[in-house]
């Protein structure tokens, strides 16, 4: 069954798409006509082979840089080229002149020793941290404005474009306040490495102008629903960004083409498959970072809370100079993934990586796991192009025909529907939460080693040990039903797979966010790099002093905080113990 899906992927249809899409429109900044054109390019599409295609309209927080200019005061006088990011606070008309400094990435540690106060910033280009923590962090700093050089080598020659707005979807009332206050440009590597070394040399002045017009505009997110055969009501989501910077071919021309042919694929097969498939386009990634997927969230709580299986990202597969297949998954789907890499590809994968809150991973607080699956660089690849993760090209002008890989596009193709059609088929879903045990008790011991006798976790310590044990009895009894081979309505099977749900919504909104299960932490927030992040202001408490005040009222905030994670690992082994 699964071999008769893959092989129907067809490689033209999926370059013709890619072609297509950035001929109509290489850059689709939301809220354009340009977006408007790719929305009419799906339709078109989706009526061709007969696919029922739902638009929404939705408000959104868009914007669009403009001006921008970059000069060099002192100690020479020089123009360099930049461009704005999206979503900045805008200069004045005659700009702004102050002392350049240096951060290298931009992360708190980058600060340590640097005062910022009243001072331009010069950082460079990476996901440590992503764009918009690395201006949330420049503001908190005291800077006045923040220039980030490109990633990649000198000789690329590219400027990066890109938002550096933190708030992950769209602003309320409550967070309006965490808008950008400080203009921000790009710079190619070249330049940046010469602001570099008059940097080192002494004191640089520089004069900078930005601005970007940000509002309220109506983007458009397509929406596809494919049922499966049964009566089921769980479904597979599949969903990806359209709006692009600069080329924007292998982000994300390559993600819609892979989409378009599953959804050609899956309607024309849709009677062999026993859940359904869901297949969404985002807008508002781009210029306003999560904004279509967030509002999605919030929109279909209840059916993603009840059904979802499980969220497939499908950004920037296809990529050239990509030879390593890898992906980045919640605990839970960690085996499936080794078992169909293995099937598939021929591959024995070893190592975990896990998911982490880039891309439209908005579903953190609902809950659903996640599996994000590409060919990447590989980790020395990365390094020389100074941590340009998806190509040095990214989010450029540079973003052209000549970056992506037909090869890796097809074999990437393939690994997303073997995932989508595996799960849409699964009568006992794959779910094994081991991992997930081990993962927390791991990260529950490090940050009682870290605390030491100031703060104690014994109890969740404790507790995620007995999870663990419960963790591999449910292994082995869904091997057992499995081994049984158990018909969809069988009762017990009706009870393991909400069993295995559950755990999900309970466990990964602790584990993965600080805003909890309904808010939506800002992108690429420092505290969640690790599990369970609403621990991680132990540090905070530790540098203070003991007795004093923000000591006591950080240590009041943590007891909170365990006491979140009690409750989830309590109620999870309540779950399991029910179904034993």
């Amino acid at each position: 069954m699964y071999e008769e899906f893959l092989e129907a992927i067809n490689r033209d249809y999926l370059l013709d798409h890619v072609r297509r899409i950035t001929e109509i429109a290489p850059e689709r900044l939301s809220g354009s006509e340009e977006e408007r054109k790719i929305v009419s390019y799906f339709k078109e599409i989706l009526d061709k082979n007969k696919i029922p295609v739902k638009i929404h309209e939705i408000d959104a927080y868009v914007s669009f840089p403009r001006e921008s200019k970059l000069e060099l005061l002192y100690p020479d006088t020089k123009s360099i080229p930049c461009v704005a990011f999206a979503q900045i606070k805008s200069t004045p008309d005659e700009g702004i002149e102050g002392e350049l400094i240096y951060a290298g990435e931009g992360s708190y540690d980058d600060y340590k020793n640097i005062d910022a106060k009243g001072k331009i910033v010069l950082v460079e280009l990476s996901y440590t941290p992503p764009r918009p923590e690395k201006l949330r962090i420049a503001t908190t700093k005291g800077a006045i404005g923040l220039i980030m050089m490109n990633w990649g080598l000198p000789e690329h020659d590219s400027l990066p474009l890109g938002t550096v707005k933190a708030i992950w979807g769209n602003p309320t009332d409550e967070d309006f306040n965490l808008m950008p206050i400080l203009p921000a440009v790009g710079i190619t590597r070249a330049d940046g490495e010469k602001l570099l070394g008059f940097i080192k040399q002494g004191n640089i002045k520089v004069r900078l102008i930005a601005k970007a017009d940000r509002g309220w505009g109506t983007i458009l997110l397509p929406h596809i629903i494919i049922p499966g055969r049964g009566s089921s009501k769980k479904f597979v989501l599949v969903g990806g960004h359209f709006d692009a910077w600069g080329g924007g071919v292998t982000c994300n021309a390559v993600g819609n083409a892979v989409k378009l042919e599953l959804a050609r694929i899956l309607w024309s097969r849709r009677k062999t498959f026993l859940h359904n498939v869901w297949i969404t386009f985002w807008p508002g990634h781009e210029t306003g970072i999560m904004e279509g997927s967030s509002w999605f969230v919030d929109q279909f709580w209840d059916q993603l809370s009840e059904n979802c299986i499980c969220y497939i990202n499908v950004d920037s597969p296809g990529l050239k100079d990509a030879d390593i297949f890898q992906a980045n998954t919640s605990p839970q789907l960690f085996r499936f993934h080794q078992k169909l890499v293995k099937e598939f590809l021929g591959e024995r994968i070893n190592e975990y990586k896990r998911l982490t809150r880039t891309g439209d991973q908005s579903f953190f607080g609902v809950g659903v796991p996640s599996i994000n699956a590409r060919h990447n660089p590989t980790e020395e690849k990365k390094k020389e192009w100074h941590g340009a993760t998806l190509g040095w090209w990214y989010h450029s002008s540079k973003d052209t025909w000549d970056k992506m890989s037909p090869e890796n596009l097809l074999t990437d193709a393939k690994m997303i529907m073997a995932y989508t059609i595996s799960l849409a088929n699964s009568h006992i879903l794959p779910f094994d939460y081991v991992l997930s045990a081990e993962e927390i008790i791991n990260r529950l011991q490090e940050i009682q080693i870290l605390a030491g006798e100031s703060f104690d976790l014994g109890r969740e310590i404790k507790l995620a040990r007995l999870y663990r044990q419960r963790a591999l009895k449910l292994r082995q009894l869904v091997r057992n039903l499995n081994e049984r081979g158990m018909s969809k309505k069988n009762k017990e099977v009706e009870k393991i797979n909400d069993c295995l749900m559950k755990i999900s919504r309970i466990l990964t909104p602790v584990v993965n966010t600080v805003k909890g299960k309904y808010g939506q932490d800002t992108y690429g927030l420092s505290s969640l790099t690790k599990p369970i992040p609403i621990l991680e202001s132990v540090k905070d408490f530790l540098s203070f002093p003991d007795g004093s005040d923000e000591r006591k009222l950080i240590k009041t905030r943590l007891i909170r905080e365990k006491n979140k994670v009690y409750d989830a690992l309590f109620s999870v082994i309540e779950q399991i113990d029910t179904i034993l």
